[in-house]
């Protein structure tokens, strides 16, 4: 969780909550409807981390999309292109 202004609980609540979101995504990819969707989510460490990397995801002709900018080195860190 990178944001200086929250508290050590919100981050862990948002974190989370990301994961638990992620999962049910995943899961209806695979599947036609969902009857029951139970994550079970253990927090066992919490490391703080000041970095400017920008977190971005774009759609583009109804796909989602993933980059990851390094703002310190105006690098590319990881991105998702599209097929043409």
């Amino acid at each position: 969780m990178l944001n200086s202004e929250i508290d050590s609980d919100e981050a862990e609540g948002r974190a989370v909550e990301g994961v638990r979101s992620l999962h049910k995504y995943l899961v209806q990819r695979e599947v036609d409807k969902i009857l029951s969707f139970s994550c079970e989510v253990k927090v066992l460490e919490k490391n703080y981390l000041h970095a400017p990397i920008w977190f971005i995801v774009y759609e583009y002709k109804g796909g989602l999309y993933k980059l990851y900018i390094d703002d310190a080195k105006k690098d590319v860190i990881f991105g998702e292109v599209p097929e043409i």
